[in-house]
């Protein structure tokens, strides 16, 4: 991390530098380096944000899951409805059914939560490149939600999610810009 503190200052006193001077860089290798630095730096921040939208889409997806299994168990407690029904009393049905879900706090709390790092999502997609951010962010909501899972007392294949996990960030590496 200081490392790539040190990037970004470098970078922007050589820019600095030469925007005092009132002259362009002395060389285009010069300038190049020194944007190519800023811009590796404001990346990792980003790189940083995304890490941080994953860890909460995972803990979110897993905490949601449990509010829809009480949700489950509600919903088969009821009433069933009649197969016979017409489509206006299924839609109705479906609608009602979909309110007690958001009346589950276990639910609807982790589901506002999910929202509010999505529109964090979008707000990095405006400075980040998307072949960055998808696989990033993909790959720790992956990772978080099996962690998270497992963390809330769910069976899980460990292995297997390390495993798959490994595989979408090895896959991905290749697609990340320099």
């Amino acid at each position: 991390m200081q490392a790539q503190t040190a990037e970004r200052h470098l970078g922007e006193i050589l820019l600095a530098a030469q925007e005092k001077k009132g002259v362009a860089a002395t060389t285009h290798e010069e300038k190049t380096v020194a944007e190519r630095l800023s811009l590796r730096s404001e990346m990792v921040g980003e790189v940083e944000k995304m890490i941080a939208v994953g860890l909460v889409w995972g803990a979110t997806n897993a905490i949601m899951r449990r509010g829809a299994v009480l949700w489950d168990q509600a919903v088969k407690s009821t009433s069933r409805a009649d197969p016979n029904a017409k489509l206006y009393q299924r839609a109705l049905l479906s609608l009602r059914n979909w309110f007690k879900l958001l009346w589950i706090w276990q639910y609807s709390i982790p589901f506002l939560v999910n929202l509010s790092a999505s529109l964090t999502f979008f707000a990095i997609l405006s400075h980040a490149p998307l072949s960055l951010a998808v696989p990033v962010t993909n790959a720790t909501t992956f990772a978080a939600t099996a962690v998270f899972g497992i963390l809330l007392g769910e069976r899980t294949h460990l292995l297997r999610a390390s495993l798959d996990s490994s595989f979408v960030v090895s896959s991905n590496c290749n697609h990340v810009p320099s």
